[in-house]
């Protein structure tokens, strides 16, 4: 087989890498939107706390109800956090995969060893599959966006409007 056949083979690969490239910038987005968040989240309870207030007061009240939606928010927003980290890592496996592949082919351009072509169809698999693992596990992260979302909608809309975002 010549070259160019062989370059011609790696643009699968290589549209799985540039795939893999931005979808990795997409979750890194999405990490630092809640890293951002919870400093949010934990500045406002901080200025909650930071507050003397009578106990039994409406205020007081408002305050403790807050602080109890800040710690929902937090924890759920840290389960997205690790969700997002093992999206990512996944996306790596995927990214190495797609590597492999292209070095295999190219392996295979230099050697021209028929045996090995199994190699590079099946890393590309692996790739793929890591991809709709990561695809998988995003779905999952989105949904538990909603949690964050309907319980901040709660404490400053009321229950009617958190309902009514679902």
């Amino acid at each position: 087989m010549a070259l160019t056949e062989y370059i011609a083979r790696s643009l699968a690969p290589g549209i799985g890498l540039t795939s893999v490239m931005f979808y990795s910038a997409q979750l890194q987005n999405r990490m630092m939107y809640i890293t951002g968040r919870v400093r949010e989240l934990d500045k406002e309870a901080r200025e909650w706390l930071g507050k003397a207030l009578e106990v039994g007061s409406d205020e007081a009240a408002r305050r403790d109800e807050r602080m109890a939606s800040i710690r929902i928010q937090v924890t759920t927003l840290l389960e997205r956090a690790h969700m997002i980290r093992r999206t990512v890592l996944t996306v790596y496996l995927s990214l190495t995969c797609f590597i492999l592949t292209i070095l295999g082919l190219l392996l295979l351009a230099v050697l021209e060893v028929r045996t090995a072509d199994v190699v590079p169809v099946a890393t590309f698999a692996a790739g793929f599959t890591a991809m709709a693992v990561a695809a998988a596990q995003s779905m999952a992260e989105m949904y538990l966006s909603l949690r964050t979302i309907r319980e901040d909608v709660r404490t400053s809309l009321g229950p009617q409007t958190s309902a009514s975002a679902e």
